[in-house]
């Protein structure tokens, strides 16, 4: 994980930029929750990437800052490509699946906890349209 800075304050604004990315990415933690279950707002971007050699793509496209702490924007190179399995594209912008939403988010700080549950809720909505149909 590479933690950055974004100038950009207004986080719909920055989530808009990741549209503009040709780079393998989805988002996940509290930022991925906020675009399937506005509940809990973001305060930072968690961005799982594919390929370490696209970094340099990505810091460009979004205009982003190394920071030793302290950053709001987050890339991740996860330890397989199992992460981005059932991803899909809201509004433009690459989200991880319910399922990797939740385990992101069931342990994460800051609230993680309240926005997993909200994800929960959709996951078992899901689940009872696939039971009953």
């Amino acid at each position: 994980m590479e933690t950055f800075h974004t100038f950009e304050r207004q986080l719909e604004l920055f989530l808009n930029q990741l549209e503009k990315l040709e780079a393998s990415y989805a988002l996940t933690g509290l930022s991925g929750a906020w675009l399937v279950a506005p509940y809990v707002r973001p305060v930072s971007v968690d961005v799982y990437i594919a390929d370490r050699t696209e970094t340099g793509k990505i810091l460009r496209t979004l205009e982003l800052r190394p920071v030793e702490k302290g950053g709001d924007v987050r890339l991740v190179l996860p330890y397989d490509k199992g992460v981005f399995y059932g991803a899909r594209s809201i509004d433009g912008i690459r989200v991880v699946s319910n399922t990797q939403l939740y385990v992101d988010l069931v342990n994460y700080p800051a609230r993680g906890e309240e926005a997993s549950t909200q994800i929960l809720r959709l996951i078992e909505e899901e689940w009872s349209k696939v039971l009953t149909a």
